[in-house]
Formats: structure tokens, sequence, C-alpha cells
């Protein structure tokens, strides 16, 4: 099923099938697609598929406490990716 991801990137998205080589451990990732949690608020990409989730955060301060680190992972370019491990290229 993959793995979900935070990236940073300065990039216009990541398409799905896009490779990725770590350079934390030179291992290899196919994009599966971006999941957005908060579509009202997080920046998507045209060339990207995305994949929205459904939360429950018990309370209001915890929907608005998710948004928040939305919004600053948004401004560090973090976003979030369903990853697969793959053979190199």
């Amino acid at each position: 099923m993959g793995n979900h991801r935070f990236l940073q990137h300065e990039l216009k998205g990541l398409a799905s099938g896009c490779i990725l080589r770590s350079v934390k451990n030179g291992e290899f990732w196919t994009v599966i697609n971006r999941i957005v949690h908060f579509p009202e608020i997080e920046k998507t990409f045209e060339n990207e598929m995305a994949s929205h989730t459904h939360l429950y955060f018990g309370t209001v301060e915890n929907r608005i406490e998710a948004e928040s680190k939305a919004i600053e992972r948004q401004q560090n370019n973090i976003y979030q990716y369903q990853l697969e491990g793959t053979e190199k290229p």
C-alpha cells in the first residue's frame, strides 16, 4: 500500500510515477500520490494526483491545531506523499 512521508521540496509538485532517491540512504521511491488533509487550505499542484483524507479530530481545538501544523508545513514547502519502494531505475 506504500508509505506516507512528508517531503520538503520547492518544485511545482511531484507527479505520480516520479522516481525519487533518498539523500540519506540512497533508496529509490516511486510517488503514488499526494495526500491532502485540508483541501480548503493546502496548496495543490496541477501535475499531482491527490488523495483526500477524512480525519476525525475529536474537538475543535484539535482540528485548529492540526490545521495550524498543515499551514506551517506548507510555508516550509513540506507536503505529504504516498510512496512505494522501488528498485534502481
